[in-house]
């Protein structure tokens, strides 16, 4: 029994090992993926999504699951399901995609947990307005986004742990319950080309920083 435990020691041991060194390559395996699909698949209802051809089935990932793209490695880059029915919370398991470029969920009834989206260096482009999102927390911690689209959610508090993306260059955050005044670290986003935020409670004036953003082409505030 010792010699057994022992085994299953080691071979726990021995697979949380490669995960990690997996992660610490910027690297993770086929396998590792089409696990973490699996689950979102599971956590989101994924028997009644509209559209789920060859989801869970034994079509290579990358030749036919519905609303994936891979790269020429084989990693997926692209997580598409916009409108599906998508039902839950995303589980945090997405954000080991590691070369994940790409994420559309718009138009479904899922919330987030944004708390290790750092891990996703490559994610340029996140898109899930119209959804339930509740809170932003976590979300300034990326270093690569670049387009955020948030409108129609249910999000309060301070939009500033948006604006602390530096890659910013696109953020759509219309139709929120943000209530402060637009923080002064947007002058901070020498990238930053767009910022909507109508139809939200944010008070006070725009503060005097916005002007080194000089990039800045479109603001739009007010109700």
């Amino acid at each position: 029994m010792r010699f057994y435990a022992a085994v299953n020691l080691l071979l726990s041991t021995s697979s949380l090992f490669l995960i990690n060194y997996h992660e610490a390559n910027g690297q993770v395996t086929e396998r590792e993926e089409k696990d973490i699909l699996l689950k979102i698949y599971d956590e989101l209802g994924g028997n009644d999504w509209t559209s789920k051809a060859n989801w869970g089935s034994s079509v290579d990932v990358c030749r036919g699951w519905f609303g994936i793209t891979c790269n020429a490695d084989g990693n997926v880059v692209t997580l598409s399901l916009p409108k599906n029915n998508l039902i839950g919370t995303l589980p945090v398991d997405v954000y080991g995609l590691l070369d994940l470029e790409d994420l559309y969920l718009k138009e479904n009834e899922i919330d987030m947990d944004f708390n290790g989206i750092e891990r996703l260096s490559k994610l340029t482009h996140l898109q899930v307005e119209q959804c339930n999102i509740t809170n932003t927390v976590g979300l300034g911690k990326s270093t690569s986004l670049e387009r955020v689209h948030m409108s129609d959610n249910i999000l309060t508090g301070h939009v500033e742990e948006i604006l602390k993306i530096p890659s910013l260059r696109h953020v759509y955050v219309n139709n929120n319950d943000f209530e402060e005044p637009i923080p002064e670290s947007i002058g901070d986003l020498q990238y930053l080309e767009v910022f909507m935020s109508f139809s939200n409670g944010m008070t006070g004036t725009i503060p005097t920083q916005i002007g080194k953003a000089t990039n800045l082409k479109w603001l739009v505030l007010g109700d």
